[in-house]
């Protein structure tokens, strides 16, 4: 901190000095350009005068003075061509000559000239003009004057200025130190809670006050770390539950195996048992793995690429590979998808999605049940439905169908070969897609799926004829 408040220092005074120099030159400037007008004017009158001479005399030039009064200049002085010093109120040197400097030699080539410098509180001004006496140059006038009074009043002025200045940095300097002193406070405040939460606390919470940029910058760190801890929960409870899943099928294998391998005349009928066992274990083994690594594409929904499919030649296709598994069960499974409706996404997630909800309502559904599932055009979405007239889903788990490993018979669910991640995949699939799925259901009536998708405007490559299947 002390850096900064330094640094501030150094700009702040550098800053008011050149303010101060600034304004302290164009003050004397100024006071210069008064000046110069009033000698050019003094000047003018004296020349004047004079002008009616034929020649420069000392008699002369004291009279013509005399008569003038321009006793508030400090020196007049009248000098000749070669030098004589006709009149001088300054030095007692009339009738000597004199060394003319470079700013008379230049009055005697008929040019005027001003001369002024600011030294011990005092302005000292020289005007020089040459005397055109019978149409040529016979001399030069001098005037000069030293003013201290302006002089006094400009120290004082810059005295003053610079004690303002002073007080201002001081006063600026100050609160700068203060304002950063707090802006430095609250900054540790927030890299305190940074720290644990690099090393995994994501309990930690800010809870800064205030209203200002900082605890808005708090309070979306907090939500960071809400959001962190959530996710940590849900990162911890998923390895929980698929090391779990993973592990009941492996233990299954591994006891079914060594059923076989240590009985000793193991019938074959009972071999042929254990061994479709193990492939029934194998084949479910393979369905949690294959879930597993779509939910990981789908942690990564830019690396799929994307194209106009249409969902209801998708959900003739996909419900003709299940009619088998419904007919099996005495399951009447119908599709209603008059037209042909395009949804921007990869085909294997029209396909998951149309696959997981349809295979659902053939599982958990009675005997002699039906599924309907419909593809419509609801502007400007595509509206999939999926409706069973099975077992139903108790009202307090419906909000959590969508939780990976979420299982509302646990029981049923592993006997009819399911994972837990089917709704959850539909769920990351149809949001992703920029959807949203909705659910209603009663216990022993059914349950309906309902899922909007964004309807893309795309000619299909070929002809889709309406369709109604059973």
């Amino acid at each position: 901190m002390f850096r900064f408040v330094v640094l501030i220092a150094i700009t702040v005074a550098v800053l008011l000095l050149l303010m101060n120099t600034l304004f302290l030159t164009a003050a004397r400037n100024m006071i210069f350009t008064s000046k110069r007008s009033m000698l050019q004017n003094q000047a003018s009158v004296i020349a004047s005068s004079l002008s009616a001479m034929n020649e420069l005399d000392v008699e002369h030039v004291s009279q013509v003075m005399e008569l003038l009064d321009v006793t508030e200049l400090t020196g007049i002085s009248v000098r000749g061509v070669d030098g004589n010093v006709y009149y001088d109120t300054v030095t007692p040197s009339v009738g000597a000559a004199a060394t003319h400097d470079v700013r008379m030699l230049t009055a005697l080539n008929g040019s005027t000239g001003f001369y002024g410098h600011f030294n011990g509180g005092v302005f000292k001004c020289y005007y020089y003009m040459p005397l055109v006496l019978s149409n040529r140059i016979a001399g030069v006038l001098v005037l000069y004057e030293a003013d201290s009074e302006q002089g006094s009043l400009l120290l004082n002025l810059q005295n003053s200025v610079r004690l303002v200045s002073i007080v201002v940095t001081v006063v600026f300097v100050a609160i700068a130190a203060v304002l950063i002193y707090v802006i430095s406070a609250r900054l540790r405040t927030i890299r305190r809670g940074i720290t644990p939460l690099g090393e995994g606390n994501y309990s930690h919470r800010i809870a800064m006050k205030g209203r200002d940029e900082f605890s808005e910058l708090g309070g979306a760190f907090d939500r960071l770390a809400d959001r962190l801890e959530i996710n940590e929960d849900i990162r911890r409870r998923f390895v929980a539950d698929a090391s779990h899943e993973l592990k009941t099928p492996i233990a299954s294998i591994r006891l079914l195996s060594d059923s076989i391998l240590q009985t000793d005349a193991i019938d074959e009928e009972t071999t042929r048992d254990f061994v479709g066992d193990i492939a029934v274990e194998a084949d479910r083994l393979a369905n949690i793995t294959q879930h597993l690594l779509t939910l990981t594409n789908l942690d990564n929904p830019t690396a799929i690429s994307r194209s106009p499919h249409d969902l209801a030649e998708t959900a003739r296709q996909t419900v003709r590979t299940l009619v088998p598994l419904a007919e099996a069960r005495g399951i009447s499974l119908t599709l209603h998808a008059p037209e042909p409706c395009f949804v921007l996404s990869a085909r294997n997630e029209l396909e998951q999605i149309v696959q997981n909800l349809t295979e659902n309502a053939v599982k958990y559904n009675v005997d002699g049940g039906t599924v309907t599932v419909s593809v419509f055009r609801q502007e400007p979405n595509v509206l999939l439905t999926v409706a069973d007239t099975g077992i139903g889903i108790p009202e307090e788990d419906l909000p959590h169908i969508f939780e990976r490993f979420y299982r509302v018979d646990k029981a049923r669910s592993r006997e009819a070969g399911g994972t837990g991640l089917g709704l959850s995949i539909v769920s990351d699939m149809v949001r992703i897609l920029g959807g949203n799925v909705d659910v209603s259901s009663q216990l022993g009536q059914g349950t309906e799926f309902r899922i909007l998708l964004p309807l893309c405007r795309a000619e299909a490559s070929s002809a889709d004829a309406p369709a109604e299947e059973a």
